[in-house]
């Protein structure tokens, strides 16, 4: 019978330094104290998990220092990315503070860094456009292309943000379809350094 290790997290976070440069950026540094702290708490055996569901890492914080970081340290062997949109256009309405360059380029580190990518996108953002539709979708072929796993969600509109008051959102019948195919031709793609292999997640509409 398998022994599973609890932290206290409010007491795990009382005793590490925990944050970001300007409320952006993350600090490393921080990030190495809580992790060895929560290591050496959980013992060899026991299972840490971060930049895992039901959390996302931003796009841009992704540099070859930090998936290091992590994989020095965790149990998962997904990090999911939170990429959202193909389009430019719509990115910086979202306020993503990211490029839509930089979700190929954080994909691409953590595969190096032998990780899987699992990229999360919302169709039907306040404002999208059917060419930003058609960013989208060639970002998602490009990215299952890369051995990325896909979730694909509708947006919806939270209280107490800019877009409380916004419409629900929806995928048009013809780009639902292209991700349906995608989803069945996605075939695994050998990973990194420990040998893993993707596995196609459902895609949820």
């Amino acid at each position: 019978r398998q022994r599973r290790a609890v932290v206290n997290l409010e007491d795990a976070a009382a005793k590490a330094i925990y944050g970001s440069k300007g409320g952006v950026t993350p600090d490393l540094a921080a990030v190495e104290a809580l992790l060895t702290m929560l290591r050496r708490r959980l013992g060899a055996d026991g299972k840490l998990y971060m930049g895992y569901f039901p959390s996302e890492v931003r796009p841009n914080n992704v540099t070859r220092e930090s998936v290091a970081l992590l994989r020095r340290f965790v149990t998962n062997d997904d990090i999911v990315i939170g990429a959202q949109s193909g389009s430019d256009r719509v990115l910086k309405a979202a306020h993503r503070g990211h490029t839509a360059e930089q979700v190929y380029e954080a994909v691409a580190l953590l595969y190096e860094g032998g990780f899987i990518a699992n990229v999360d996108f919302i169709f039907g953002l306040p404002g999208e456009e059917s060419e930003d539709i058609e960013k989208s979708l060639a970002m998602i072929s490009r990215l299952a292309d890369m051995g990325a796993k896909l979730n694909v969600h509708t947006f919806m509109p939270l209280p107490q943000t800019p877009w409380a008051t916004a419409p629900y959102g929806t995928i048009p019948p013809g780009a639902a379809e292209i991700i349906r195919v995608i989803a069945l031709t996605w075939e695994p793609v050998t990973g990194g350094s420990n040998g893993i292999k993707g596995i196609p997640y459902p895609v949820l509409f």
